[in-house]
């Protein structure tokens, strides 16, 4: 059974109530003192119980940022040093992306300043946002971090893709397979253009390759890419394989040139922010521990030259895709809006002519096979119009050389007797004068 809670005041005044009790001590002590007395602690009374922590957050804020401290793992005095110092063995870009987006607003900041409520009875996530308010300049300063955190990861996204598209440029400018190959498919499309009366052109649209495989043959069997790739096949072998001299092109076709322009400013914007803050931190005083202008010195140090190289890089590329335009006889401004489809025109006109040449390959098998079967049946047929030879069977053959040797047997004989015979004759025979 429970005892009942008494708080200490209370329990005084029912002592001194208590008059002289008279009991038999000895029956107690039989019936009671020989259990071990069990511990009791009495509760606190409510003037004792702990004060409710004071949160100046609305639930929902007060929620996230205790969410975002269980997941930083993290108290706010170790957070704040951790940043002053941008520690990356505790920080990824990813947490960093985090802590961003949960640091005070300038209205949080301005509540907490006109607070005087202590520290030991605010909540964990109000201590987060005093702590942060502690460090100077702190969103700037974790932007600037996040750039350099993230800065390999996009230089890495806008100079990959810039080498890409470079590689592919030269590649359609050098290659002779494929401007052979684009000279043939003018002089045959001319042909079929001025026996139609639709007159000479001296070039076409590399976006226009696409209508080659649908324009059909009259009985609709074949189209005209088939016939260009079977010409090629029997008169310009060499041109089969064009795309090993363009191999970059198909895979510049799936690349998304607005990433490209994006990183880029990105990077540069980056940049900017970098130099901005190191500069308003030279005249900013420096917390106890603070290593941002040390780190991020000798990050603009290194990376800087880095993003000047790339921001350069893609201006000329630029100019290269328009000189490209021209060289191809296309518009520019319209190729600039989406290079890549440039490229994927092309790429997938490559495609669709090896699909053909495997066609025409395979058609070209079944041609030799169907030869081959012929041939045979052919030769089957000769087999069976030729008049049947009758072979004696085994055992007639050995009934035969039986009888031939009874035969033979017999025939020396008769010619034995027949020696004899005539050996007798002259002896009778009439004498002559």
């Amino acid at each position: 059974m429970k005892r009942p809670s008494i708080c200490s005041g209370t329990r005084e005044k029912i002592i001194e109530n208590l008059g002289r009790v008279e009991f038999d001590e000895e029956k107690i002590q039989d019936l009671f003192q020989q259990k071990k007395a069990t511990t009791v602690t009495t509760p606190a009374c409510s003037e004792d119980k702990p004060k409710e922590k004071v949160s100046l957050l609305d639930g929902k804020r007060q929620q996230n940022l205790s969410i975002f401290l269980t997941y930083i793992k993290m108290k706010p005095d170790e957070l704040r040093q951790a940043i002053l110092e941008l520690d990356e063995r505790k920080f990824t870009a990813e947490s960093i992306k985090k802590l961003l987006a949960n640091l005070p607003s300038p209205e949080e900041v301005e509540l907490y300043k006109q607070s005087d409520e202590d520290d030991s009875n605010m909540h964990s996530a109000d201590l987060f946002i005093r702590s942060m308010m502690l460090i100077p300049r702190v969103t700037e300063r974790v932007q600037v971090w996040l750039i350099k955190l993230s800065f390999e990861l996009t230089m890495e996204d806008a100079s990959h893709p810039i080498a890409k598209f470079k590689k592919a440029i030269e590649e359609l400018r050098n290659s002779k397979k494929w401007k052979k190959l684009l000279e043939l498919i003018l002089a045959i499309t001319n042909y079929i253009n001025v026996k139609s009366a639709k007159g000479v052109s001296y070039g076409f649209k590399l976006s226009s390759l696409s209508k080659l495989k649908e324009t059909k043959t009259n009985d609709n069997k074949s189209n005209l890419l088939a016939f260009i790739v079977s010409v090629v096949d029997e008169k310009y072998v060499e041109l089969l394989e064009f795309k090993d001299e363009i191999s970059t092109v198909e895979s510049a076709g799936k690349l998304a040139f607005e990433a490209i322009t994006e990183d880029i400013t990105k990077l540069e914007k980056g940049m900017k922010l970098v130099e901005r803050e190191l500069e308003s931190f030279r005249t900013t005083y420096q917390a106890e521990g603070d290593k941002f202008l040390d780190v991020i010195e000798d990050f603009k140090l290194m990376h800087g030259v880095r993003t000047s190289q790339v921001t350069d890089d893609y201006a000329l590329l630029k100019t290269e895709l328009e000189s490209l335009a021209v060289y191809y006889g296309e518009d520019p401004a319209s190729l600039m809006k989406q290079p890549n489809e440039f490229f994927k025109n092309i790429g997938d006109f490559a495609k669709d002519f090896y699909q053909e040449r495997s066609k025409l390959e395979n058609a070209k098998k079944e041609e030799i096979k169907k030869k081959k079967a012929d041939a045979k049946s052919a030769s089957t047929a000769q087999l069976k119009a030729t008049p049947k030879v009758d072979i004696p069977n085994i055992d007639d053959i050995a009934v035969d050389f039986a009888s031939l040797a009874n035969e033979s047997s017999f025939a020396a004989k008769r010619a034995s007797r027949r020696k004899q015979s005539m050996f007798f004759i002259p002896a009778m025979l009439p004498k002559t004068n």
